[in-house]
């Protein structure tokens, strides 16, 4: 009974913001069930989603939350849920951006496209056929995972092609899950992934209008993931583009909000991009590996690069060369190549004087 309310009052303690105080009596079920024998499994499977959810919207590169996320997949699997299944592809999708993996991501996208369409479960009647919204919906979500992954590969061209795909499509297309709060809007991450691509490509003003257009888009629907991800991106492009008090202001907005709703991962970004912003102001640590105290993921490290070449070090580099952070590569090699040609000017330098 008592994991009954907890996964039915799930809205309600996402929507308040309660998420900290809600992730442990997420884990106390989870733990009580546990010791408890011959418990129903499928509650097992749900609470264990719900706090991979938690965890990575919340946290982000959490350990707890990849071993919460395999377990419901696993339970999902051997209960033959595939609408549940299915939700955990998209967050191990989620999870695997958030590691660095972009070719694993790619691989779970392309798993959730294969199978969009639902395999009817045992029921004694058998289910309505899918609307054409919903078919039209997945989609869009299949879209726009796989367009985030080409994009973080390297190839922007294919992750433009997708999210143009989602653009195109009816703008009122969401898709439905049990806990809407942890749910990215289509649409709006398809405006994001097409603002980072177009800047890439050498379309500023077209990307930084993307980005507002994104921003629009999910403060309009009230999309919490989504106005995070949109704001981020606003103040990425800013920085690279320049406009650093104009960056300052989309972050602080980013930093108040994510605050607002407990999202610990997003007030992270924030820090990152207005130390990006502020770069000019004072020396940088060429083996940085915290900011405030947060340590790098690769993609935080990989974007903290392209805002200062002092972030390079032996780790980003390895995995541009290893083909593992193509979306930004040329900029982490560019950035080696500056460097060593500082230190080789200060060498010589010294050399001299020595002499």
């Amino acid at each position: 009974m008592g994991s009954q309310i907890i996964l039915s009052s799930a809205e309600l303690w996402i929507r308040l913001a309660f998420l900290d105080e809600y992730g442990h009596r997420v884990d106390r079920a989870l733990r009580t069930l546990a010791i408890t024998p011959e418990h129903d499994l499928s509650i097992e499977m749900e609470l264990n989603f719900l706090l991979s959810e938690i965890v990575l919207y919340m946290r982000g590169n959490d350990p707890a939350g990849p071993a919460s996320l395999n377990k419901a997949y696993q339970l999902a699997c051997r209960l033959q849920n595939n609408s549940v299944a299915r939700e955990c592809l998209v967050v191990l999708h989620g999870e695997r951006v958030l590691a660095g993996d972009y070719r694993t991501a790619l691989l779970y996208a392309e798993q959730w496209r294969d199978t969009r369409d639902p395999v009817s479960e045992k029921q004694d009647t058998q289910p309505a056929p899918p609307s054409a919204l919903n078919v039209e919906s997945s989609y869009s979500t299949g879209d726009r995972m796989i367009a985030l992954a080409h994009h973080l590969l390297g190839d922007q061209a294919q992750a433009l092609m997708y999210a143009d795909r989602i653009l195109r499509r009816n703008p009122s297309i969401g898709r439905d899950t049990r806990y809407s709060a942890f749910q990215f809007d289509d649409r709006a991450s398809a405006l994001g992934i097409a603002a980072r691509v177009r800047w890439i490509q050498g379309f500023p003003d077209k990307a930084i209008g993307l980005a507002y257009e994104g921003i629009e888009r999910a403060t309009a629907l009230n999309n919490v993931l989504s106005t995070c991800y949109a704001l981020s991106t606003a103040a990425t492009v800013h920085v690279w583009s320049g406009n650093h008090s104009e960056a300052l202001r989309v972050v602080a907005q980013l930093d108040a909000f994510s605050a607002r709703h407990s999202l610990r991962y997003w007030r992270q970004w924030a820090r990152y991009i207005e130390w990006g912003a502020t770069r000019g102001e004072g020396p940088r640590n060429a083996m940085l590996t915290t900011v405030d105290g947060n340590f790098l993921t690769p993609g935080h490290h990989e974007t903290l690069v392209t805002f200062d070449d002092s972030c390079t070090n032996e780790t980003v580099i390895a995995r541009a060369e290893q083909g593992f952070a193509g979306w930004c590569a040329p900029e982490i090699l560019r950035a080696r190549a500056m460097t060593m040609s500082c230190v080789a000017r200060k060498q010589a330098s010294l050399l001299e004087n020595i002499s």
